[in-house]
């Protein structure tokens, strides 16, 4: 016979797990629906395979773009076929649903662009809510996969690419060559758009900006020291990496979230440092906007979306804030500082 302490441990830890199981078949069965978009356009979205002969370097790119107000077709995927089941393990349980329509028609005229770049790897669709919000007001927005650093990539072909890269704070100078190659990317979207269709005269080619998050911010403001074509950028709580970026000639906007954990207080303060130092530096603008309740996923889509497992919100780098309200905030800092282009 079980003594009670013994029993009740027991009853206790099958409680968790069915509760934990009967969470999981919720949440696996439900539909998660991404915030909707505020601008007066739809959103269409498009999705390219294309080659850089050049570098030898196969790239996806995804296109979020405005399109009539009363656009109807067919709901792009949150991420296309294999590539959905692939990525799963690191997206919430169930079905991503979002605003985009596949390939919808873009509305006439001449529309500014913005290329997003996300943070190491991560897809260009983890940050749909923000993409689709600024394509509904007018932007076409150009999201990177960078092949070998997204966490994977799936070609039409079938062939997969799992993400190898990552983030060493500690050795920021030393992953120049990463930056270098998705810097790279950004360029040959610049260069390939105009290309496709007729995409060169949907676009305002005079006014071209980039935003980033994480790693992204940081080949963000590498984008603005070295290609002029790009006349704002955003970093979205990105540290700066590799070679350093001083005396920027083109507006930049910072937005920071919360600082690294305490045990880290010594690296965060240099990476603090070394932004504002940038930002000091800017010859012609530099805008810094702290938003310390916020942690570094809630400026993707993660914050917006239930958790894949009910552990503290912390584990997945977000805080006890409203996602989808910091999202919508988020986005209304890049149209205000964009609009300006």
């Amino acid at each position: 016979m079980l003594r009670l302490p013994i029993a009740a441990t027991i009853l206790a830890a099958l409680g968790a797990a069915v509760t934990a199981a009967l969470w999981v078949r919720s949440v696996a069965t439900s539909e998660l629906l991404l915030p909707k978009p505020r601008g007066p356009f739809a959103v269409g979205r498009s999705v390219f395979d294309w080659i850089d002969a050049a570098r030898n370097r196969e790239l996806m790119v995804f296109v979020w773009y405005p399109a009539p107000a009363a656009s109807q077709g067919v709901p792009a995927e949150h991420l296309p076929g294999k590539w959905g089941d692939l990525a799963k393990p690191r997206l919430p349980a169930g079905e991503v649903h979002s605003s985009s329509l596949q390939d919808a028609p873009v509305i006439e005229g001449r529309h500014p662009l913005l290329v997003l770049v996300p943070g190491m790897g991560n897809i260009p669709t983890d940050y749909s809510t923000i993409a689709e919000d600024l394509a509904s007001f007018g932007y076409v927005i150009a999201g990177v996969a960078p092949t070998g650093s997204a966490r994977v990539v799936v070609f039409p072909s079938g062939r997969v690419v799992r993400g190898t890269d990552g983030i060493d704070l500690e050795h920021r100078v030393e992953q120049q060559p990463v930056v270098a190659r998705w810097l790279a990317d950004c360029r040959f979207v610049l260069d390939q758009l105009p290309r496709e269709g007729d995409w060169g005269d949907r676009i305002d080619w005079k006014r071209i900006g980039i935003f980033g998050h994480s790693f992204g911010g940081a080949v963000t403001l590498h984008a603005l020291k070295e290609d002029r074509r790009f006349l704002r950028g955003a970093d979205l709580d990105g540290a700066p990496h590799g070679a350093a970026v001083t005396n920027l000639d083109r507006p930049v906007l910072f937005l920071n979230g919360s600082p690294l954990p305490p045990s880290q207080r010594g690296l965060n303060d240099k990476i603090l440092a070394e932004m504002q130092a940038i930002c000091s530096s800017a010859k012609v603008g530099c805008e810094w906007k702290g938003y310390p309740e916020a942690g570094h996923a809630n400026f993707s889509d993660r914050g917006a979306l239930p958790l894949p497992w009910p552990l503290p919100r912390s584990r997945y780098g977000l805080t006890e804030i409203d996602g989808t309200a910091f999202l919508r905030k988020v986005s209304s800092d890049l149209k205000t500082f964009f609009d300006r282009l």
